[in-house]
């Protein structure tokens, strides 16, 4: 998913764990988040209750949806020189994935891996799959040695 910022700049939705995006559940409805999750699959079912929020990489702005009409609302931060409004308490030290995938029918694989605080995150593109594996095995080895990586998964289809 892609949302516009008023400031031009584009703010994705496409992976998991993401350094602007946070999950706000009301405090009116935190009873019944409780009484939800308090079943069998009662996680997603609490997931309900709680609205999306992101956070312009560029502006610092803050978006989520309004609650009733669902149009995306926008607030703006008097100071926040970081834009780490929804990061992690760990900061430097939260665990990150790490993610390869070679695809085939477009002809390019793509390796992604997660901010932590203040470290980057990082999106690299590849043309061969020995490329992308390559550099997926190098950025593994430096994470593990930061002690900041949470799991590892990297796909390339056989005869690839």
């Amino acid at each position: 998913m892609k949302i516009d910022c008023p400031c031009g700049e584009v703010i994705h939705d496409s992976a998991d764990s993401l350094p602007h995006k946070a999950w706000l559940l009301a405090d009116q409805d935190l009873e019944a988040f409780y009484a939800l999750t308090d079943k069998p699959h009662g996680a997603a079912d609490g997931l309900s209750l709680a609205r999306t929020a992101y956070q312009c990489a560029a502006c610092g702005r803050l978006t989520l949806d309004d609650p009733v009409t669902g149009e995306m609302l926008w607030f703006a931060p008097e100071h926040d020189p970081r834009k780490r409004a929804f990061g992690s308490k760990l900061g430097n030290s939260y665990p990150v994935g790490l993610r390869g995938a070679w695809h085939a029918h477009l002809g390019y694989g793509d390796l992604f891996w997660g901010t932590s605080g203040d470290r980057p995150g990082g999106y690299e593109r590849f043309e061969n799959p020995k490329a992308l594996e390559a550099r997926y095995r190098e950025v593994k080895a430096e994470l593990q040695a930061q002690g900041r990586l949470r799991d590892a998964s990297l796909d390339i289809p056989r005869g690839s």
